[in-house]
């Protein structure tokens, strides 16, 4: 694989990992609004 794949991958895979903490702790902070545009932001691109 090179590099740059490589690397589009691992941004893929941070972003992944970013959505579902953020969808774990919205589960139990609903009402968190920061958190919610947070986690829109990174889902919405």
């Amino acid at each position: 694989m090179d590099k740059d794949r490589k690397q589009l991958l691992v941004h893929i895979m941070a972003e992944e990992f970013t959505a579902v903490e953020f969808n774990l702790y919205l589960d139990t902070h609903p009402d968190d609004r920061k958190a919610l545009a947070a986690y829109n932001e990174t889902v919405v691109f």
